[in-house]
Parts: C-alpha cells; sequence; structure tokens
C-alpha cells in the first residue's frame, strides 16, 4: 500500500541535518591544562591545572586554536587549518603542533612561527609558544632538553599552558594575538 503524500502529518519536516549542525553553539573545550607535555593525547585529571583529554584529529566544529599561559592570561590563537597531528603535515611557517614528536630529547607541543626566536623550537627550526626542546650553544649543557616557551624564549618550567579549540573566535581577541602568515609581522 503507497502512503498519501498529501495527508496531515503529526509533525512538520525535520531541516536538514546541515542547517541544525550550523545553528548549534559549541562552548570552548580545554583540550590540554598542565605544564607537563607528556599528558597530550590522554584522558587524564589530576587537578585543575593538571588535565587533558584524548585528541588525534581536531573536531569538525572547531575553527580555532588557543594557547595560553595561565599564569599571565596571555593568548595566542590560530585557525584550525593551522593544526598537525603528524610531523609531516607542516606545509606553513606558522600553526600549531600537535605532534607531540619526542626530538632532541623533548616533547614538543604549541604554536609555531618562523618570525619568533628560537630559544625553544616548538617545531623544528621555529620558536614559539608551548613546549619543546631548548636550543643551547653548548652541547655540552647539563640541563634538561625539554623547555617551555612564549613568543620564543624561554620561560619557566613550572608554567601551566592551556590549549582550547573555539567554534568562533572570542570577543575581545586582538589583532596581535592572532597568529598570522610569515609575511605578517606578529607584534607580541
Amino acid at each position: 500500500m503507497r502512503e498519501d503524500s498529501s495527508a496531515p502529518q503529526d509533525k512538520p519536516p525535520e531541516e536538514p541535518s546541515e542547517s541544525n549542525e550550523e545553528k548549534e553553539i559549541h562552548a570552548p573545550l580545554i583540550a590540554f591544562r598542565s605544564n607537563d607535555p607528556d599528558l597530550w593525547g590522554k584522558d587524564v585529571y589530576r587537578g585543575a591545572n593538571s588535565r587533558a583529554c584524548k585528541m588525534r584529529v581536531t573536531l569538525d566544529w572547531a575553527n580555532w586554536i588557543s594557547i595560553s599561559r595561565v599564569d599571565t592570561g596571555e593568548v595566542i590563537f590560530a585557525p584550525i587549518s593551522t593544526v598537525s597531528f603528524s610531523n609531516n603535515d607542516f606545509h606553513s611557517p606558522t600553526g600549531f603542533n600537535a605532534s607531540h614528536e619526542l626530538f632532541h630529547g623533548a616533547r614538543h607541543l604549541g604554536m609555531f612561527s618562523e618570525t619568533v626566536p628560537n630559544e625553544v623550537e616548538t617545531r623544528f627550526t621555529c620558536g614559539g609558544w608551548g613546549f619543546g626542546h631548548r636550543v643551547s650553544e653548548d652541547e655540552n649543557e647539563s640541563k634538561s632538553a625539554q623547555a617551555s616557551g612564549w613568543a620564543g624564549k624561554e620561560i619557566s618550567a613550572d608554567t601551566v599552558f592551556e590549549i582550547v579549540l573555539h567554534q568562533k573566535l572570542p570577543e575581545g581577541a586582538k589583532a596581535n594575538q592572532i597568529l598570522q602568515a610569515a609575511e605578517t609581522a606578529l607584534s607580541i
């Protein structure tokens, strides 16, 4: 028996799922908050400043990623399109290194840019914001290779970083907080 399509329906037809997804608003997601890069990629909660959630790909709704220093509140944003979960994916002089690669005795995680100093490299040959290896003139230096950096300069290893995924660039984000292409000078 065929259904009569002209018969009244009990409920209105649903809008296409694309429209529903566009309307859905997502709160920012804290993917990581710690001073220990080894927590990246794990589901762990050891307190407010020692937590992470497992991520191997970015979420469809996320358009921005940020890293901030919990101690100072400084923050840097980058388009989600710059995120790389593999060290082989880097095609840009700026972006977010989510590879968590162990290189030169240190884990690498955070924003990177060819335009900032590289006392701490968050990606090979690039300074940045987050975790990386200490670049030293003295090969015999006894310090650990693991280091924390902000704008390519070394900061305290106790610094807690927060990495957050955002659907929209937060209101109040300033132009100098957005990681731009290398041609654009960062005024950080």
